[in-house]
């Protein structure tokens, strides 16, 4: 995939380097959806901060986001479902639209990305059995 170039501090409001692609996580049983309309806008109900800012939610890479997994957001994501990472590739005129959010190292993306802007990047198993 291709990289746009780095966002300056001023942009992002951080001091993180922020380039494409960028991370979402979310559970499987929305990738039909995500793969029919793309990640629309919607209250941060996982973010760690509370955050009640709508956007789509995306780490700076994939360490971030897996770091997260293992600490606050695995705890916010259902044990009976899958976890799918999302790789979202944003163009330069895409990256107008993105923003830090009051976590470091999340940002956030106020807008509705494309499906043909994401890629599943893999599936994590759940961690107990669905319920029946």
């Amino acid at each position: 995939m291709s990289r746009t170039p780095e966002q300056s501090e001023e942009q992002m409001g951080a001091t993180l380097p922020v380039t494409t692609p960028f991370i979402h996580v979310t559970i499987s049983d929305n990738l039909d959806s995500i793969r029919e309309i793309g990640l629309t806008a919607r209250r941060g109900e996982r973010t760690s901060a509370g955050n009640d800012e709508e956007g789509v939610y995306l780490f700076p890479d994939l360490q971030t986001a897996e770091d997260a997994i293992v600490n606050w957001l695995g705890d916010a994501l259902p044990d009976d479902q899958d976890i799918a990472l999302l790789e979202v590739d944003l163009d330069e005129a895409m990256c107008a639209h993105l923003g830090r959010s009051d976590a470091d190292y999340e940002l956030i993306y106020r807008g509705t990305i494309p499906p043909g802007a994401i890629r599943v990047l893999r599936v994590e198993p759940a961690l107990e059995p669905p319920s029946p």
